[in-house]
């Protein structure tokens, strides 16, 4: 209505206002336990994801490459470099520096590849 309330009707008015401010202030509480927990949630996700792509890189198909192709590669790699200096990242001048600091693996094959090393200038 447009008429003045009582003075026991506008006490009950501030009586629900209270009451509803009260359970807006325990829900505000509530999300922000919410929210926290929902962060702590997501941190872990994240160290999880970060874990499993540690195992994904184990199953990466370049370990499962055999030594003589991952030699011929740096074979192409190098001469690519030597025969087109300006076109790409891999300097023609550390080519041979580079791949072998890659991975254990990859240092293994390099330095057994004589051919990689006979061409260094």
């Amino acid at each position: 209505t447009n008429e003045r309330p009582s003075e026991g009707e506008a006490d009950y008015v501030h009586t629900v206002l209270r009451s509803i401010q009260d359970d807006t202030d325990n829900v505000d509480a509530r999300l922000v336990e919410l929210q926290s927990a929902v962060n702590a949630l997501m941190q872990e996700r994240n160290k999880l994801l970060e874990y499993a792509d540690s195992f994904k890189l184990l199953l990466s198909p370049t370990r499962r490459l055999p030594p003589e192709l991952l030699m011929e590669i740096f074979q192409h790699a190098c001469a690519y470099a030597l025969t087109y200096p300006g076109n790409h990242s891999f300097h023609r001048t550390k080519s041979h520096w580079v791949i072998p600091q890659v991975c254990r693996e990859w240092r293994r094959v390099a330095l057994s590849c004589p051919p990689l090393w006979s061409s260094i200038h």
